[in-house]
């Protein structure tokens, strides 16, 4: 009786550490599964949704389907006996062989990372929590997307360049609300920033005249790099770097993890204000980008190698690329010309122009004459291009040029917004007071007068969001039918050059007072309690976990001190608790870790990256008293037997 006592003691110690073990494999308390799509257009438009899938079908073509309804855009999959469902078309992206097509994607946690799925999307099952993703891109030489995707689980807002997508539509299908100041940065330049900030992968980067800059989504700096280099351009982003030109006419390319130099290129002899768009062309990933002179040749417009920085081809203009930044469509570089600047009267003399170039080769398809500089940036839609320029904005044909409607404003009209054929432009610039219209087949619905003048409209899906560029720049959220909606005036008070953009729940605004302020709703956000961390050892999963009531998406980031990326792992949840492991470290080393949860109305908030020491495990005596006593007890009981 005695030993079957001491084994059952011992047998059921076993069972307790089993258990244990076997509560790390848990998911969820909830009965369904609830997943995550991501979509990237061709343009690089990114679309998500959370989706909750019915029992009797939880494939990733069942929450393709979901979120295209929940997103309002087209889906359509052809089934093969052979294969099951192919997607060969996703909103206004339809396959062509050869040439882009649809990719499917999922988040594969060892990698921290996406990956291409070894099976359709019929024949993969979801589990509650899991993130899948398409791609609309051209293969690599090993048949795998050229394009990468520029969102993350938990980071699925993004705007990789100046006017958001390749076509400058500026629209991003996201709701955002709010007026509470979530964090704010202070830039080094006492000149404040007039860059707009770029959005890639749960990273902020902007510059003003003195560092560019890379921040958290959570507004702390990550790396600044000045190199005694100054910028009055906005960044752009593709995979693994961030480009930018300088006032001494270098395009120059960052590593975005650190912030070192990729590769640097001398573009012009003067101060590079246009900001750089990155598309694939003939399979190769490139910079396009405009550049001015201050005396004959006036300006160029390149395509540059985006890996390496060897040029592609250069096209001499007749005039300067000033601040705008060119659309891409369908092949095409609309390319806006302000005029060839005028030292004297510190303004652009003719020839203005609007001029389309053939990306693959450089050759001119058609260009315009225009009666006023066009400073701002031009947008393409289906067939059309919009055309700010003076007090007038024009619908051009995108294939032949020819003017089809112009309207006169009240005011310099400015960069538009483009949301289902509809535009929404602003104006003002160099008066007391800007206004905002929409306008529709070349006819004015409403507009909207502001505090200051319009440097450009950014849209969203709960209305149009701007900044006026007065001493009192003030940010504005305004409805579709036009009504002002929320006003801010953040203090310290300045003029605003920037374009707001959208980052995971906030709004970013930067201004002339040296500040980028993320503006959203503090009780829409969801909280993070702090987190406890355990077995931060060699050898051993590190174990993080937090606390709460509330069931969200819960991403775990981590990187050591020799990686140059955080990878991502989806934590469970237990019972209340958050649990994330990451994995165990062979040596000592430094851990940088961060938490992004995402409630199920797609409301998302980050901790600041957080440091844990991984060290070599050091037994302490009193740890091994309890196990000693143990053995003690049992050789005791043995000897009595």
């Amino acid at each position: 009786m005695k030993k079957v006592g001491i084994y059952g003691i011992v047998g059921a110690m076993v069972i307790v550490i089993l258990l244990g073990a076997m509560s790390h494999g848990m998911t969820s308390t909830r009965g369904d599964v609830r997943a995550t799509v991501v979509i990237q257009f061709g343009n690089g438009d990114v679309m998500s949704a959370i989706v909750e899938l019915p029992p009797s079908n939880t494939t990733a073509l069942k929450a393709t389907e979901l979120a295209c309804q929940n997103l309002s855009i087209g889906f359509h999959y052809t089934w093969y006996s052979s294969m099951g469902g192919l997607v060969d078309r996703i909103g206004w992206e339809q396959n062509q062989w050869p040439g882009a097509y649809w990719h499917f994607m999922v988040w594969e946690n060892n990698s921290g990372d996406w990956k291409v799925s070894d099976k359709g999307a019929s024949s993969v099952t979801l589990n509650d929590g899991d993130i899948i993703a398409w791609i609309y891109t051209v293969d690599n030489s090993s048949y795998a997307p050229l394009n990468y995707l520029t969102s993350i689980p938990g980071h699925y807002t993004a705007w990789s360049s100046y006017r958001g997508d390749l076509n400058n539509t500026a629209y991003v299908k996201y709701n955002v609300s709010g007026t509470d100041i979530i964090w704010k940065f202070k830039g080094i330049s006492q000149w404040g920033f007039s860059s707009t900030p770029a959005v890639y992968r749960g990273m902020i980067f902007i510059a003003d005249d003195k560092a560019l800059y890379a921040l958290s989504s959570s507004g702390e700096e990550l790396w600044n790099n000045s190199m005694g280099q100054t910028y009055v351009s906005s960044p752009a982003v593709y995979k693994d770097m961030v480009y930018i030109g300088n006032k001494t006419g270098y395009l120059n390319a960052f590593y975005i993890n650190n912030g070192t130099l990729a590769w640097s290129h001398k573009i012009s002899n003067s101060a590079i204000s246009s900001s750089p768009k990155i598309d694939i062309v003939n399979g190769t990933p490139a910079v396009i980008i405009g550049t001015e002179e201050y005396a004959a040749p006036w300006g160029k417009l390149f395509l540059i190698n985006a890996l390496n920085g060897e040029e592609i081809w250069n096209l001499t203009l007749n005039s300067s690329v000033h601040f705008s930044v060119p659309a891409i469509s369908e092949g095409k570089i609309i390319v806006p010309l302000a005029g060839r600047y005028n030292s004297s009267s510190w303004s652009y003399d003719p020839p203005h122009e609007i001029m389309c170039v053939n990306e693959t080769d450089g050759k001119i398809i058609w260009n315009i004459t225009l009666s006023a500089t066009p400073k701002y940036s031009p947008t393409a839609y289906e067939s059309e291009v919009y055309v700010p320029y003076g007090n007038s904005i024009s619908a051009v044909d995108l294939n032949t040029g020819q003017f089809l409607w112009n309207l006169t404003l009240n005011g310099t009209a400015t960069s538009p917004a483009v949301v289902n054929g509809k535009i929404y432009v602003g104006t003002g610039i160099g008066g007391n007071h800007g206004e905002v219209y929409e306008i529709e087949n070349g006819n004015i619905a409403w507009n909207t007068t502001l505090n200051g003048p319009v440097n450009g409209v950014v849209a969203t899906d709960s209305g149009l969001i701007l900044t006026t560029n007065s001493p009192n720049g003030t940010f504005y959220r305004i409805s579709y039918g036009g009504a002002i909606v929320e006003n801010f005036t953040p203090t310290p008070s300045n003029y605003m050059l920037s374009l707001p953009v959208i980052s995971d729940s906030t709004i970013l605004v930067a201004s002339n007072d040296g500040y980028i302020f993320a503006i959203g709703n503090k009780s829409a956000i969801p909280e993070i309690p702090s987190q406890s961390v355990t077995n931060p050892y060699v050898g051993k999963s590190i174990k993080i976990e937090f606390q709460s009531q509330e069931e969200y998406q819960a991403i775990l980031y981590y990187r050591n001190s020799s990686m140059s990326e955080f990878c991502g792992i989806k934590m469970n949840y237990e019972s209340g608790e958050y649990i994330g492991y990451i994995p165990p470290q062979n040596e000592t080393t430094t851990i940088q870790y961060y938490i992004t949860v995402v409630s199920p109305s797609g409301n998302s908030n980050s901790t600041l990256v957080q440091e844990v020491q991984v060290n070599q495990e050091v037994p302490e005596f009193p740890s091994m008293i309890a196990p000693l006593i143990i053995v003690g007890i049992a050789l005791l009981m043995r000897r009595k037997l």
